[in-house]
């Protein structure tokens, strides 16, 4: 039988969601769907992750807020949380896609860049585990600790990568 966790259709909607992430950034990467050029004509790519970012900067403190206040509606509230991070996770992931798929004459300096992609990687993959309880119960509350730092140094991040992406730093 199987689990509740996995029955609901949340968990096959997050794994849809992540294999068509994946299924993209290789697309872009290898320049199969020619975004490459159409967003390097433009800094059209550099929305897709702005977008991305926002999303996830403005809507993870109010999902925070919010779910303790309608504590009756979290199931909705954590599976809007979860597909709505999933799909800025996808927006963010094209975006890096299109920065190192660049020819080498082109390439950018990755620096902060890489950073801020492991932290949104390190998002998904605690948040994914504490979603569907995949940490043990003895891991859950470091798996926890590990998601909510990660999502304090995510804010640092993106400060310091608008700054170096203005050339301020």
């Amino acid at each position: 039988m199987v689990e509740k966790r996995f029955s609901s259709g949340s968990f096959l909607v997050a794994v849809v969601i992540v294999g068509l992430t994946l299924f993209l950034m290789g697309g872009v990467y290898f320049h199969v769907f020619g975004l490459y050029e159409f967003f390097e004509q433009s800094d059209y790519h550099h929305w897709l992750g702005a977008i991305g970012t926002t999303y996830l900067a403005i809507v993870t403190p109010i999902y925070y807020l919010v779910k303790r206040r309608y504590s009756n509606y979290l199931k909705t509230l954590v599976n809007i949380h979860v597909v709505g991070n999933l799909l800025a996770a996808m927006l963010i992931s094209i975006h890096f896609a299109l920065e190192v798929g660049r020819p080498l004459d082109a390439y950018p300096r990755l620096g902060t860049g890489i950073v801020l992609y492991a932290a949104v990687l390190a998002l998904v993959g605690t948040g994914f585990l504490m979603r569907f309880r995949q940490a043990k119960k003895s891991g859950w509350k470091s798996i926890r600790f590990v998601h909510t730092a990660v999502t304090l140094t995510f804010y640092f991040i993106i400060f310091v990568h608008i700054l170096h992406g203005l050339e301020y730093i």
